[in-house]
């Protein structure tokens, strides 16, 4: 059986092969078999191309015999069987045009039937056992699916899987922290990244569900969010000197603020490079974010945490913590890619001048309470010691003199609407 939308395959049909030829996609099929063949044409579908070398065909690009229809040329070779019949009784033929268009174009009849013609001889180098089907060569579907950023089928292969991880994600290794191994925070590189699980949108009233911090080989993680209120832990996250890369700074300064924790110095905003980077495609699934950048080591929330009222926490803490570290490892990997694009797209200024401090000063007047203005919040992240040093001192005044000028007008609506 050929299934096919070309009906010059119909000439393929044979006592053993039969042609479907959809004409509606696949609600409409018209089925050819010999007998369809000599019933509808009149021919064998071997004649098929006689005829199609007599009446040409435009959408192939060949001419077959001027003023030679295709009732003209089905007529013909009922009666003379092949385009050489009907030369070799072309004084049979009485209609005088029909017969000078014929003697015309008579190379142009023979070269059309042999360009009409399908080859079945082609030296083929495989045979029909070389093509049955063994399943799916998973390891370059993967590899197709990743450079063409296929992410739903990638998803789908991994979840119509056996249990075996089919998208080829390297292993990760990590440490639970304890009060017991508080001091190996110390072998910490700068920068250091962090990430505060909080399952829920609204993250002014998400439980905390685990965190994780490092660098480079060397990754914590935790469901305790009590240790990050131990010295160690929080004196990284609160440290005017080592930088910090993050998903999202406002979220992530709300979450610690409300353990007692004033984040400092971020240098990375994942979300918002991103987003500086192409306002239309963000998500605030760190593992589809990451997808949408060509980092592919690390699952979306959706295929660990589950959809709807099935999504949970996992339980088993190697599924869970293997999570949070290709979070924090995505954040690490992607902020050099992201920091050069930014920097081709020259908007390193932006971001570093505007963006970020809007961000946490946003971060600061959501933390702080409804008495607090944006305006009090710029002032404040201005001349406070908990300001990050990382930020130039004078582009927070200068941020805050603006905000002031533009209190009476959308310029702060616009931030508040996109941020809050």
């Amino acid at each position: 059986m050929i299934i096919t939308g070309d009906r010059d395959l119909t000439q393929l049909t044979s006592d053993k092969t039969s042609v479907a030829v959809t004409v509606k996609g696949v609600s409409e099929v018209e089925y050819y078999t010999s007998a369809h063949v000599q019933e509808k044409l009149g021919v064998t579908p071997d004649q098929i191309i006689e005829i199609k070398g007599l009446r040409g065909d435009t959408s192939d690009n060949y001419p077959g015999v001027a003023g030679v229809g295709p009732k003209t040329a089905e007529n013909l070779i009922q009666k003379y069987g092949t385009i050489d019949g009907v030369y070799d009784n072309i004084d049979d033929i009485t209609a005088k045009k029909l017969k000078e268009h014929l003697l015309e174009d008579k190379d142009s009849a023979f070269l059309s039937r042999d360009l009409a013609t399908i080859r079945r001889d082609a030296p083929l180098a495989i045979g029909l056992d070389d093509l049955a089907y063994t399943g799916d060569d998973t390891d370059a579907l993967v590899a197709f699916y990743q450079k063409m950023n296929f992410q739903s089928f990638l998803s789908k292969l991994n979840t119509d899987g056996d249990g075996e991880d089919v998208l080829g994600l390297k292993p990760v290794s990590f440490t639970v922290l304890t009060q017991d191994n508080l001091a190996e925070l110390k072998t910490l590189n700068d920068p250091v990244s962090f990430y505060l699980e909080m399952p829920e949108a609204n993250y002014h009233t998400s439980d905390f569900a685990g965190f994780v911090i490092g660098s480079g080989a060397k990754w914590f993680v935790s469901r305790d969010v009590e240790l990050l209120q131990e010295d160690a832990v929080k004196s990284l996250l609160t440290s005017e000197t080592l930088t910090k890369n993050v998903f999202d700074v406002k979220r992530t300064y709300v979450g610690l603020n409300r353990l007692g924790i004033h984040l400092q110095n971020v240098d990375f905003d994942l979300l918002l490079a991103s987003y500086l980077l192409d306002t239309n495609e963000n998500s605030n699934d760190l593992g589809k974010l990451a997808f949408q950048h060509q980092y592919h080591e690390i699952q979306t929330d959706d295929e660990v945490y589950g959809k709807g009222a099935k999504r949970a926490i996992p339980d088993d803490d190697q599924i869970f913590f293997e999570h949070l570290t290709r979070k924090a490892i995505a954040i690490e990997q992607l902020a050099q890619p992201l920091f050069d694009k930014l920097t081709q797209n020259e908007q390193m200024s932006l971001y570093r001048d505007l963006e970020l401090p809007m961000a946490y000063v946003l971060a600061i007047w959501k933390s702080l309470g409804s008495k607090w203005t944006p305006i009090n919040s710029v002032k404040w992240a201005a001349s406070s010691r908990n300001s990050w040093r990382k930020f130039n001192r004078r582009s927070i005044k200068r941020l805050a003199k603006n905000l002031t000028l533009a209190h009476q007008n959308s310029w702060v609506i616009f931030y508040l609407k996109r941020w809050v």
